[in-house]
């Protein structure tokens, strides 16, 4: 049982890698089809709705995580409540010219993550900001 346990901890780790891969693709894109293969569809409407107020102001993300450390992870059957700590390096582009609105601004996160198993599959359904510093 305790086996099964950490590669059940793996694939939620490798889960909120992908998630964080899409988020980064989302909003510099403004294209969110890669998060629908790593959430449920009720976070992804909530990352929609972001997405588009972002192409809504005209602007585009421009992110790279910098650090990503899983601080705490809880599972039972079919939930997982992961803890990271996250450090990105971040600014915004105007959408037609591409040219730089903002400096890259480092900025660090506490966030909660919420998955559900689907099947076999882990998604993420509920994302939430501990801290920002």
């Amino acid at each position: 049982m305790r086996k099964e346990a950490e590669i059940e901890k793996l694939l939620v780790q490798d889960t909120v890698r992908l998630y964080l891969k899409a988020i980064v693709e989302a909003y510099t894109r403004l294209d969110t089809d890669l998060l629908k293969k790593v959430c449920t569809q009720k976070e992804w409407w909530k990352v929609e709705a972001l997405v588009g107020l972002q192409g809504m102001k005209h602007q585009l993300m421009d992110a790279y995580l910098i650090t990503l450390k899983f601080e705490d992870i809880q599972l039972t059957d079919k939930t997982a409540t992961v803890r990271t700590y996250e450090k990105w390096k971040v600014r915004y582009l105007d959408m037609k010219t591409n040219h730089p609105l903002t400096e890259f601004k480092e900025v660090e996160y506490n966030i909660i993550y919420t998955l559900l198993k689907e099947g076999n599959e882990w998604k993420v359904d509920n994302t939430r900001f501990v801290e920002k510093k």
